[in-house]
């Protein structure tokens, strides 16, 4: 990247920073949607053609697409699959308590971020801090016996908020299930960075990049 700005520098004049782009660049989106992506970081073989499928022009849908296709798991792939259909309508999107919508309305209803569960146990159970990380470390860590005494917790605090322990137990059920899945939000946001930051360079100036 550097060397390529400074080839854009000697050969235009152009200086610019490349941290200060524009998140909503119409001609990065463009070449990211159609495939025109040979040399952009990591875009590449399957993610490719998910990109081409979501046709996105949001960023957001960019970071989520790439945590997802990080994992290369079944569970992704098929939450991948489900992304595409609910931004385009084809797949209902609903959340299991009213207070979800407002953490996961960004990813379509999916849970994809360990964030967002960090987020979630705080809105349904009222979680301290202390303990939406401690749940993030014992999934991260598989820790079954923490896990059990966390799930206890976490539906005795969302009964005490008023939701009903059948739906807490399928929420909290998803989560230890799907954890496999996840990949952190931070961490595909910068990785997400990088790979629109290459296909701007490449998309305005492809001869110097």
């Amino acid at each position: 990247i550097p060397r390529c700005v400074n080839r854009i520098k000697h050969s235009t004049g152009i200086e610019f920073d490349i941290d200060n782009i524009p998140i909503d660049d119409e001609l990065t989106y463009k070449i990211l949607s159609e495939g025109n992506t040979v040399g952009v970081f990591q875009m590449h073989g399957r993610l490719r053609s998910f990109m081409h499928q979501l046709d996105t022009r949001l960023f957001t849908d960019l970071i989520a697409l790439y945590a997802l296709n990080r994992r290369n798991r079944r569970g992704s792939l098929d939450k991948i699959k489900s992304l595409v259909r609910r931004k385009y309508g084809r797949e209902e999107i609903s959340y299991l308590l009213p207070e979800m919508e407002q953490c996961l309305k960004e990813t379509y209803g999916l849970t994809i971020y360990p964030e967002q569960i960090i987020e979630l146990s705080k809105q349904i159970a009222d979680f301290s801090t202390e303990q939406s990380v401690g749940l993030y470390k014992a999934l991260r860590h598989e820790d079954a016996a923490e896990l059990d005494l966390l799930k206890v917790q976490f539906i005795e605090g969302g009964q005490a908020k008023g939701h009903d322990k059948e739906t807490l137990t399928t929420i909290w059920n998803e989560w230890v299930a799907d954890w496999p899945n996840y990949m952190s939000k931070c961490h595909a946001t910068c990785y997400t960075w990088l790979l629109y930051q290459t296909a701007y360079l490449k998309a305005h100036y492809p001869t110097e990049y």
